[in-house]
């Protein structure tokens, strides 16, 4: 496994077309570009299963085939930055403006496999933690609450 990755301008890997009435495959990585929001969710989203996808989506296809998974970390991961400078506060994002999306790219399958691998255990953990976090939260307003008898 070839774990050596190179800075990739999106549009050399993948093309980004306006969606509108097309049936779009599983794994169809989206991203909302006509009124976007600006909250802190993930920006690019991936379909779980087949469907139409309306007009205000841009679509990324791939030129080859690339675990949509890792695709859809490494957009994530450069995607915050990209947006910050070519898209500011415009609540539209231009087709034109993927042209300057560079990101992180393991040409290796098995090195992409690996990442999201890695990824996916992370956020795993992280998910964990918050869940943690929430219990505690909860059992001290509980001991709070119930602290003196009433």
């Amino acid at each position: 496994m070839n774990l050596n990755y190179r800075i990739v301008n999106l549009l050399d890997i993948a093309t980004v077309e306006r969606a509108g009435g097309k049936e779009y495959p599983n794994g169809t990585i989206y991203i909302q570009i006509s009124a976007a929001r600006r909250d802190g969710l993930s920006q690019f989203k991936m379909l779980k299963q087949s469907a139409v996808l309306e007009s205000k989506y841009a679509v990324v296809i791939p030129n080859q085939y690339i675990v949509p998974e890792y695709l859809i970390f490494a957009l994530e991961r450069s995607g915050k930055e990209w947006r910050h400078k070519y898209v500011g506060n415009n609540i539209n994002i231009q087709i034109d403006a993927f042209k300057w999306l560079k990101l992180q790219y393991h040409p290796d399958i098995e090195a992409q496999k690996f990442v999201v691998n890695i990824m996916q255990a992370i956020d795993n953990e992280i998910a964990s933690v918050a869940n943690t976090i929430q219990q505690e939260k909860e059992l001290k307003r509980y001991m709070i609450a119930n602290m003196f008898p009433r």
